[in-house]
């Protein structure tokens, strides 16, 4: 059974902003959405995450919101919180405010952490973290929490190369280990590119194309959704890359 998404729309003070969204996301895949500023792929997630009421429908199989986990752009950064009390907070589905974390809890939170090569760092702040390091922290949590399903809201965009290549590739193995399925707003179309299986691309509120990323992500239609000239080049050992044509005249 998929994610089923029928005519997803939203209107905001009389400002339409997703008009009739439909797409059939698989569950255990990567789907990328891509889009301009401004062309919906934030309101699309919240949608999903059910954060915001919207027009249409959504069906899932998910049987508890404990199992989808929505990560915002800029994640709240808890002061005097260590990263293992942080990563914690994703059991509290389970242990309820008025229970103290079981034996389970914190197993699952160490499994965790252990997942995302943060062991040494358990007992830091969690303001202390570098970018790559909370965004991984935030990945920690979410995977304590046992969540099925991530939405992710452009988790790379304030990282360097090396920090974004990382988190991605933790994305990977994370969404093949657990088997999960993850839907993330992505600016990085290279990105998107290498570590997506389906893509959604997005152009002032309505849908351009949904499908298999080698197949949706076509210089013709990029450059349609980014209203730039785009490129993409194949390189020697198979792989391809986009490029973005400046105009410096």
């Amino acid at each position: 059974m998929n994610i089923e998404i029928e005519n997803l729309s939203l209107t905001i003070r009389n400002s339409n902003i997703l008009n009739r969204i439909s797409a059939s996301v698989p569950y255990g895949s990567v789907t990328a959405v891509l889009g301009a500023n401004g062309s919906g792929k934030s309101s699309f997630l919240k949608c999903l995450a059910g954060i915001i009421p919207y027009q249409g429908k959504i069906k899932t199989r998910l049987d508890k919101f404990g199992k989808i986990s929505y990560v915002p752009q800029r994640p709240a950064v808890p002061i005097g919180m260590t990263l293992a009390e942080f990563v914690l907070l994703g059991r509290f589905e389970y242990t309820k405010w008025y229970l103290s974390e079981t034996s389970l809890d914190r197993e699952k939170c160490e499994e965790a952490i252990t997942s995302l090569s943060l062991s040494q760092l358990a007992g830091r702040f969690v303001e202390t973290l570098s970018g790559g390091e909370l965004q991984r922290a935030v990945l920690a949590r979410a995977v304590a929490q046992e969540a099925t399903l991530l939405l992710l809201d452009e988790p790379t965009s304030a990282l360097d190369i090396v920090n974004q290549i990382e988190v991605m590739s933790y994305l990977v193995t994370l969404q093949k280990r657990h088997k999960l399925t993850i839907i993330i707003a992505l600016h990085d179309l290279n990105l998107a590119l290498n570590y997506s299986d389906r893509t959604l691309l997005l152009k002032d509120g309505g849908m351009i194309g949904f499908g298999k990323t080698r197949n949706i992500m076509s210089a013709e239609k990029l450059s349609e959704v980014y209203k730039s000239p785009i490129e993409i080049r194949s390189q020697e050992d198979g792989n391809k890359t986009i490029f973005v044509k400046y105009n410096l005249s």
